[in-house]
């Protein structure tokens, strides 16, 4: 069974009855379970709200793809050709000159003693 809403109805009044189907699908399964006395057993009650828009491009693209279409050449990065976009480079082309010590020493390692918890284990 499909409930559809009008198309006069705004999309946040569309949330809202979504909304207040899903909250109320307990009382609305024992309402159906009422009226179908005669079954054995009332099947379970699930509401999916359809994107009807995005299943249309969908349909479109998958009738463009059978008639053969074939997607024109694009860049890697979204243009005509694989030119980089103006302040852009390659990570392998940037140059890092990171100093993240202010201090210019290189023997901070003489500093710690990397080898204390062996020292503890072997006591």
């Amino acid at each position: 069974m499909s409930i559809i809403a009008s198309d006069s109805v705004g999309e946040i009044e569309k949330r809202q009855a979504f909304t207040w189907l899903v909250k109320n699908t307990v009382p609305i399964r024992h309402a159906l379970s009422q009226r179908l006395s005669h079954m054995k057993s009332v099947p379970q009650i699930t509401f999916v709200q359809a994107d009807v828009g995005a299943a249309v491009d969908v349909m479109n693209l998958i009738d463009k793809v059978s008639t053969g279409f074939v997607r024109p050449n694009v860049g890697k990065f979204g243009a005509d050709d694989d030119v980089l976009p103006d302040g852009y480079t390659l990570e392998e082309e940037a140059e890092f000159n990171f100093d993240l010590d202010d201090d210019d020493d290189d023997d901070d390692d003489d500093d710690f003693d990397f080898d204390e918890d062996d020292d503890d284990e072997d006591a």
